[in-house]
């Protein structure tokens, strides 16, 4: 897109501002068949250049600022079952999860999908305990046990736990918090719909009965209280087919110092502006995209496998393949929109990738803004000193 406007001689914002999906546009198909479903993608990159406009940009002789910008969208959730067979994809994109309440009134959230360091275990308590109405401590969550678990083919990756998961989660939670109002309401002797509950104690709405949780429960598990057709067992499997593919995205900035001495690139700040609908936990949401962010750091100025002419591989070691270190990534300062999901129950869409895929893309236009004599060239990842000092040389910048 840089490159592009370049070229062009346009500005790289005013390109992708005359090229986005508006608010207003949207739900949209695309001529490659694409849904996108909703959001405001002007509104992320205008929020992520007031951000970073005004910061000092300053170049001196030997080392030259500049400030660039990625947008980029992400299939999340990916895509409806028939659509996976259409193109014969033998994975699968639907799941599931089961909840159960216990005989002591705790719950337990059984499901597939496995923790890679997402938190999903958090927010899969989070919403059990927000739909059963119930205090977070009640909640337990058992991932990745194929002994207990329900099925589920893809586990965790792709961006796809909340999204997939999540609706499926809220689908049994809904189904076994009626349940327990119906209970509760045998056990009060009243109707359904002449119960309140503060998260320990069903009651009466005059307050001339009550009974906690644990009583309702343990009625439930005795079978007391209910019709002559009514499941005994407090658990419920819910299954989640996504009717379309959901969306998160952002536009990234990256304000870098060029070194046309030593060819060295240094990120001095960032900035971006992420939507990923309804956040159930903002706080790892935040550490999930500043995680992915440093791994883009890695990508755009470290990271590299390299092998000899013999195909021996040469970066073995850590004292070879170079990771970011905590002094290589400054604070990010990051804001979010939330546009709910036009199509995923609970609004949510993924967040995995979010950090990860724009990063490059950023920091090398943050490069090609600073140094433009060698933008052209800069097609190649990573932007490590030697291979950024060699295009200075080549341009006769390098002393």
């Amino acid at each position: 897109m840089d490159e592009a406007a370049r070229v062009m001689g346009i500005d790289p914002v005013e390109l992708r501002r005359r090229n986005m999906i508006t608010e207003s546009e949207l739900p949209f198909v695309t001529r490659l068949q694409m849904p996108y479903d909703s959001g405001d993608y002007p509104e992320s990159l205008e929020r992520a250049v007031a951000l970073a406009e005004g910061k000092n940009t300053t170049s001196t002789d030997r080392v030259r600022r500049g400030i660039g910008y990625s947008s980029f969208t992400e299939i999340t959730g990916f895509a409806p079952t028939a659509l996976t067979e259409i193109y014969g994809i033998h994975w699968s994109t639907w799941d599931s999860s089961k909840i159960r309440i216990n005989e002591d009134g705790s719950v337990t959230v059984f499901s597939g999908l496995t923790s890679i360091g997402q938190g999903v275990e958090t927010a899969f308590a989070q919403l059990a305990a927000e739909v059963l109405g119930v205090p977070l401590e009640k909640v337990s969550v058992q991932l990745g046990d194929t002994a207990v678990s329900p099925f589920a083919n893809m586990a965790s990756q792709a961006s796809r736990a909340l999204t997939i998961g999540g609706p499926a989660l809220v689908d049994a939670a809904t189904r076994l918090r009626e349940r327990m109002q119906v209970l509760a309401a045998n056990t009060l002797k009243t109707e359904p719909d002449n119960v309140v509950f503060d998260g320990e104690v069903f009651s009466t709405k005059d307050g001339s009965a009550s009974a906690t949780w644990q009583q309702a429960a343990h009625r439930g598990w005795m079978g007391w209280g209910r019709g002559d057709s009514d499941k005994i067992a407090l658990e419920e499997l819910g299954e989640y087919d996504p009717p379309s593919i959901t969306y998160g995205y952002a536009t990234h900035a990256a304000q870098v110092a060029v070194d046309l001495d030593t060819g060295k690139v240094g990120v001095e700040a960032y900035w971006l502006v992420h939507d990923a609908g309804v956040l159930v936990n903002p706080l790892i949401v935040e550490g999930q995209i500043a995680g992915g962010v440093a791994m883009g750091f890695g990508t755009a100025l470290l990271e590299e496998v390299v092998y000899s002419d013999a195909g021996q591989p040469l970066t073995t070691t850590y004292l070879d393949y170079l990771l970011p270190a905590s002094e290589d990534v400054p604070d990010i300062e990051m804001e979010h929109t939330v546009h709910p999901s036009a199509i995923t129950p609970g609004g949510f869409k993924g967040v995995g990738e979010s950090g990860t895929i724009p990063a490059p893309a950023a920091i090398a236009n943050a490069v090609a803004n600073a140094v433009p004599e060698i933008a052209e060239n800069l097609v190649s990842l990573p932007m490590s000193p030697s291979r950024v000092w060699t295009l200075l040389d080549k341009a006769g910048l390098a002393r």
